[in-house]
């Protein structure tokens, strides 16, 4: 287990400070009057709340409220999810012009009418990213029009653009958007924040239809926490390899991330979300015995590693296709090193995947 001592002794008390920082718990997001989700049963009655396991053998676990409803899977004629509809949203946007602002406000309208709330609201963000004076995206995000300037709301404040954008280039009080499984917090402006969560979106649908069934994953009900820094100068890395990483539960449960210089995409945004999603929609909230403590390091790096090799595209755009793996890895595995089981079960995710290269 790593203790507060031995992240002192290895990192050096400034990183350790600033990290214990940044993990203060964030104000949970969960929602439980959201019923979006719906079950239509043989006999034609309608059940809504919010699916939480559909890949059980037998049953669907429905949660309302603080109630868990268990619906035998006989009895079921459709389901219709939230995640079912961010995957229509994805397909909607195919062969798309992503430059143009037309295309993301026709995209907000159509989220809005799928009851997709947030990813309306990226898209809005989306919209305005390219077109600053589009009306309707303002009048729908409840901005202010001052005269003839519109006037930002940044929470309970109201800003002309450019006061906007300069109040949330600091990290302190970043600009935070939240979609339907995430929300990042970040000071790397309004275009590249909703580019990422465009692709973190289409990665939440691709992680549960691809491995859904087999693990039996639990959807995400509550949006998974990122911290997104512009550059690396700010970034409270836990080693000299300088890389993203991923705190679980109950430590913070959150994905650090930044931006290497003139990269549109954070730095492994796939690898290190992947990690999130593998303990939100599989562990749980199991307790893996410290901050960068693991359950099983070289299996979750190894499938998170896989994951962002089979995403490509441009920011915003992201799609899954053929495996590509980086030059690094590459090499690695073309090597032809063969490591025992027994040697690799206890390997430590501070020694032997954040500590080295």
């Amino acid at each position: 287990m790593v203790t507060i001592m031995n992240l002192t002794t290895r990192f050096g008390s400034a990183i350790v400070a600033g990290f214990l920082a940044l993990a203060a718990p964030a104000q949970s997001l969960f929602d439980r009057n959201d019923e979006r989700d719906l079950i239509v049963l043989t006999n034609g009655k309608e059940l809504h709340g919010r699916v939480l396991q559909r890949h059980t053998p037998d049953e669907v676990l429905l949660l309302q409220g603080n109630r868990r409803v268990r619906v035998d899977k006989n009895k079921i004629t459709r389901i219709e999810t939230v995640r079912d509809q961010i995957r229509a949203f994805f397909k909607r946007r195919e062969g798309r012009d992503h430059g143009a602002a037309a295309t993301h406000w026709e995209m907000c309208e159509w989220a809005r009418k799928r009851k997709l709330p947030h990813l309306a609201r990226v898209a809005a963000y989306a919209t305005l990213a390219r077109d600053p004076d589009h009306d309707k995206a303002h009048e729908f995000l409840e901005h202010r029009l001052r005269g003839k300037t519109w006037m930002w709301k940044l929470g309970s404040r109201y800003m002309p653009r450019d006061r906007f954008e300069e109040y949330t280039s600091d990290i302190g009080h970043g600009l935070v958007i939240q979609s339907e499984n995430f929300v990042i917090e970040t000071d790397a402006g309004l275009m590249r924040t909703c580019d990422a969560l465009y692709d973190l979106e289409r990665l939440y649908v691709w992680w549960l239809d691809e491995h859904g069934p087999a693990l039996q994953l639990e959807e995400i009900l509550e949006p998974l926490p990122l911290k997104v820094f512009d550059h690396d100068s700010n970034f409270p890395a836990l080693s000299s390899q300088w890389m993203g990483y991923f705190v679980p539960k109950p430590y913070d449960d959150r994905t650090y991330l930044f931006y290497e210089e003139n990269q549109r995409r954070p730095k492994q945004m796939f690898t290190m979300a992947s990690q999130h999603l593998l303990y939100r929609t599989l562990v749980g909230d199991a307790d893996p015995g410290g901050p960068q403590e693991r359950f099983c390091a070289w299996i979750e790096f190894g499938v998170s590693q896989w994951a962002e090799s089979q995403f490509h595209g441009d920011p915003g755009q992201a799609e899954p296709g053929d495996v590509r793996f980086d030059r690094v890895v590459a090499t690695l595995a073309a090597s032809n090193e063969r490591y025992s089981l027994k040697n690799m079960l206890h390997l430590q995710i501070r020694d032997h995947f954040y500590a080295t290269s």
